[in-house]
């Protein structure tokens, strides 16, 4: 079953003013830029949970659907190829751009990239807002 929304990928011609955006007025915090020269920002514990990457227009990338472990992966994995759909594993580099263990992708109608995921890497304790925030809750609560 899928526990949570593990993180998303968008594109935007304006990537590099979402730095100050997510920080200054989302309240998140910077991450590692990706190789690509992508913003991260991190809500969380989690290394990051929105990627801003360089594009010619804004748009929707792809979502990635976190699972507890790889058992319960692998038994949704099986779902949808019962279902008669095809996922396509996730490569080494997609697995350590997104910060996960494993990951295997399908494309919807639409044509968006769902990306299931288990191991999401996180870094415990270390979350540190962008700016003051009261009432902010994440992690498995938010």
């Amino acid at each position: 079953m899928i526990r949570q929304l593990a993180y998303i990928g968008v594109a935007s011609p304006h990537h590099e003013q979402w730095e100050s955006f997510g920080t200054d007025v989302l309240g998140c915090e910077s991450a590692e830029r990706a190789l690509d020269g992508a913003v991260r920002l991190r809500v969380d514990d989690a290394v990051h949970r929105i990627t801003v990457r360089p594009g010619v227009r804004d748009e929707l990338l792809y979502t990635g659907w976190g699972f507890t472990n790889e058992v319960e992966l692998a038994a949704y994995l099986d779902r949808l190829r019962d279902a008669g759909l095809t996922a396509t594993a996730g490569t080494h580099d997609e697995c350590r751009d997104r910060g996960v263990a494993e990951m295997a992708w399908v494309t919807d109608p639409w044509g968006t990239r769902h990306e299931f995921v288990s191991g999401q890497h996180r870094r415990p304790g270390t979350f540190w807002p962008g700016r003051p925030l009261s009432g902010f809750v994440a992690d498995d609560f938010g």
